[in-house]
């Protein structure tokens, strides 16, 4: 009778090693397999900021055409003498520097300069995203 419960436990020793290696191989089957989920989601995100930044620099450029087109237009058409003449100027120096500040920096620039000044002016600034809001609101009301 030892001997039969000594083979008993032998064999539950064997079939505890033998699952404990079947788990084994599960787990690092299951570990490969969750790598190789993350470095296709970290693939696909890199790819989806490539496409973003690049159509963030596309608009960028057209927007910086846009303001010297408008900054050559006002400096064609508006008044060239006197206190409207210095005004008009005034208004197309201020749309050719931030063509130059966007072909310099990009959006990336303006952002960064956006949440800098965000971040020195906190309630101003949030008094102007309210307020805007309220004319938003108020002119999607009227439409």
């Amino acid at each position: 009778m030892a001997t039969m419960t000594e083979q008993m436990k032998d064999k539950g020793k064997e079939i505890g090693a033998q699952v404990s290696n079947q788990v084994g191989k599960s787990v690092e089957g299951i570990r490969d397999a969750a790598g190789n989920v993350i470095e296709q989601v970290k693939d696909a995100g890199t790819n989806a900021y490539s496409a973003v930044e690049g159509k963030a620099e596309e608009l960028s450029g057209s927007l910086s055409s846009g303001l010297k087109a408008t900054a050559r237009s006002i400096r064609e058409h508006g008044p060239q003498e006197g206190t409207l003449g210095a005004a008009t100027s005034a208004v197309a120096q201020t749309f050719s520097n931030s063509a130059n500040f966007l072909d310099n920096q990009g959006l990336k620039g303006v952002c960064s300069d956006v949440t800098s000044l965000i971040s020195r002016n906190p309630i101003p600034a949030f008094l102007m995203s309210v307020g805007i809001g309220f004319l938003l609101a108020s002119s999607s009301r009227r439409s």
